[in-house]
């Protein structure tokens, strides 16, 4: 019932009696969780078609001994009876159990190093198959938190090198990595996934490794290799803010904005800024717009009232269009326990969703 969880075999040609011999391996299995088998007949130009399917409830391999035998598929055609082949057993965790060190406001530091293995979705008549290949990361269930790295041209083994920050980060999540082959004209093909459960990175020390990837081609064995560690909240101060509290924001200025507008002129973006409390998007203040700018300075002071005790405040940057909806720049999310101090907050906040590269 997860499809963040998942994994597939080989296609084998021509044939109705499919011997795969293939071992695959889930990381977050929890007990109680059934497992779903569906048999598909692979098309390249169209959707695969159903060929049958079965589920395994955890009671019968979550066992000494496992599951090994023979499940009757449903679905598999009027008339057919149709088995597939299985043995599941349960591993013991590759990393031994530890207490998890976060704490309410803690944030993740997710440093992407690089992949390898990865297929060719791209091909050349001057030589081998390359992809352009770009890492994108979330939160497990909160789309929110997702950032992506870089493309870089012509490799199946890319070295991203670098560091991004999520700052929701709460006791339990899970992190998922998708890689894409980055395409200027068309979708962005599918290269592999991986999944790391909070239990390997919330710990003393952290998660430094590779990653094997799933959904990554026929034949193909690659990995993710990332170093994920977990960075604790400075120390609690006490709030500042009395019921009918505003708040003063200073908005100064955006830096390394990507140009949204093309033109005879060169490319730019008209950017403005707006600032609003998380859950209450009437209640926002906005800067005003400044024209042909990827480095806008607002210096501008507003007061955003109705703020209670505890709210977030989203920032986002658009660029301004006069024919058609704003387009996104970038945003970001600063929690309370930063501003509702004493001394309030000035800074730097990175923005997410500001292009790839």
């Amino acid at each position: 019932g997860n499809p963040a969880l998942n994994s597939q075999p080989r296609h084998i040609p021509k044939t109705l009696e499919p011997v795969w011999e293939e071992e695959h391996e889930f990381d977050m299995f929890e007990h109680g969780d059934a497992l779903d088998f569906h048999v598909f007949d692979y098309e390249r130009g169209s959707s695969a078609d159903s060929l049958g399917k079965v589920s395994l409830i955890s009671g019968d391999f979550d066992r000494a001994g496992g599951f090994d035998g023979e499940l009757q598929l449903r679905d598999c055609g009027k008339g057919h009876a149709a088995t597939l082949s299985v043995v599941v057993e349960i591993l013991p965790p590759v990393t031994p159990d530890a207490p998890p060190i976060s704490q309410p406001g803690s944030t993740l530091k997710v440093f992407v190093i690089g992949a390898k293995g990865l297929r060719a979705a791209d091909w050349s008549i001057r030589g081998g198959g390359k992809s352009d290949p770009f890492c994108v990361c979330e939160l497990q269930g909160k789309p929110e938190s997702k950032f992506q790295t870089r493309h870089i041209r012509k490799t199946l083994a890319p070295v991203w090198n670098e560091e991004h920050e999520l700052d929701d980060y709460e006791q339990g999540d899970h992190l998922l990595f998708t890689i894409f082959d980055y395409d200027v004209a068309s979708q962005a093909d599918l290269l592999g996934k991986a999944t790391l459960a909070g239990r390997e990175f919330d710990r003393e020390g952290g998660f430094s490794g590779e990653l094997r990837l799933r959904e990554c081609g026929d034949g193909n064995s690659a990995v993710l290799m990332l170093q994920v560690s977990v960075t604790m909240p400075p120390p609690a101060e006490p709030c500042v803010s009395v019921p009918g509290s505003r708040i003063r924001i200073k908005m100064l200025r955006a830096g390394g904005l990507r140009a949204a507008d093309l033109g005879f002129r060169g490319a730019a973006s008209d950017p403005f800024c707006r600032c609003e409390i998380v859950g209450k998007r009437n209640l926002q203040v906005q800067s005003k717009t400044l024209k042909r700018t990827l480095e806008p300075v607002w210096n501008q002071e507003l007061d955003l009232h109705g703020y209670c005790r505890g709210d977030s405040l989203q920032f986002q940057v658009f660029d301004e269009d006069r024919v058609s909806a704003n387009d996104l720049l970038g945003r970001v999310q600063a929690p309370a326990r930063l501003f509702d101090r004493k001394g309030g907050f000035e800074g730097t906040l990175k923005l997410r969703d500001s292009g790839k590269g």
